[in-house]
C-alpha cells in the first residue's frame, strides 16, 4: 500500500486569540515540504476575486483535500461553494457529525483550528485522514485459462491457434501434459507469432517412427541381392 499525497489548504485568516498564532506558525513551519503533504496558503475565501492566483490555484485542485481555517466547517463550506468550487464536507475526528461522502464524490476534510489542541494533535488527525485515502497496489497477474481461451477466440489467428491446440490434445492419447499442449499455441498467437509446428504430441509418436524405420530396413535387406 502506498499513501496518497495529501493536499492541505490553509486559509490565512487571523486567529481569534493570540495563542492561535503559535499553532499557525507551527503548521506553516512544519508542513511546508513535509513528506506526503502539499500545503497551500490562500487568502480568506470570501475575499478571493475571480482572477486571483489563489482562486485559480483552488480551481486547479480537483482531488480530495483538507481545509484549515479558524471558522466553523459550515461557514467554510458555504464560502467554498460560493466560489463555485466542487466537493462535499466529509467526516473526520474533529468533524464527525456529517454523513459519509459517496465514493465517487470529492471529499473536503474541513478542520476548525479552534478545536485543535496542539500541532501534534493536528498531525494525528491528518494521519488518520491520509490513512483513510490509501491507494492499494494490485499485481497484474495472468488470467485463468478460461480467460485465455476467450482471448484466443477473438481473432482469426487466435481461433486457428485454439483449433490447432485442440487437435494436439485429441491426438495425444498417452496421458501427456494436455494443459501445456492447449495453452502454448494460444499464448504464442497472443504474442503475434506463428503457431509452432514442432510440438511433441505424445510419447507414442517416437515409437511409431521407430517401427516405420525398422520396417524400411527390412525392406532394404530383402531388396539387397
Amino acid at each position: 500500500e502506498m499513501p496518497k499525497r495529501l493536499p492541505i489548504v490553509m486559509i490565512q485568516s487571523r486567529p481569534p486569540q493570540s495563542s492561535g498564532e503559535q499553532l499557525a506558525d507551527d503548521i506553516v513551519g512544519n508542513l511546508i515540504g513535509a513528506p506526503g503533504k502539499d500545503l497551500m496558503l490562500v487568502a480568506p475565501l470570501e475575499k478571493l476575486s475571480a482572477d486571483s492566483i489563489d482562486r485559480l490555484t483552488l480551481e486547479s485542485l480537483q482531488s480530495d483535500a483538507v481545509i484549515l481555517d479558524w471558522k466553523t466547517a459550515e461557514d467554510v463550506i458555504t464560502s467554498w461553494k460560493g466560489l463555485g468550487l466542487s466537493g462535499s464536507r466529509a467526516p473526520h475526528e474533529l468533524d464527525a457529525s456529517v454523513a459519509s461522502v459517496p465514493a465517487q464524490q470529492r471529499r473536503l476534510y474541513i478542520i476548525d483550528l479552534r478545536t485543535v489542541r496542539s500541532y501534534e494533535h493536528l498531525l494525528a488527525v491528518l494521519a488518520q485522514i491520509q490513512a483513510a485515502g490509501e491507494v492499494k497496489i494490485f499485481s497484474l497477474l495472468p488470467g485463468p485459462p478460461g480467460l485465455q481461451q476467450a482471448k484466443a477466440s477473438s481473432s482469426p489467428e487466435l481461433q486457428k491457434a485454439s483449433v490447432e491446440s485442440r487437435g494436439v490434445e485429441s491426438s495425444d492419447s498417452s496421458g501427456g501434459n494436455d494443459q501445456d499442449a492447449k495453452l502454448l499455441p494460444a499464448s504464442d498467437a497472443i504474442l503475434g507469432s506463428e503457431t509452432p509446428q514442432n510440438y511433441q504430441t505424445g510419447s507414442h509418436t517416437s515409437r511409431e517412427n521407430k517401427l516405420d524405420l525398422d520396417h524400411l530396413m527390412d525392406e532394404l535387406d530383402k531388396a539387397d541381392p
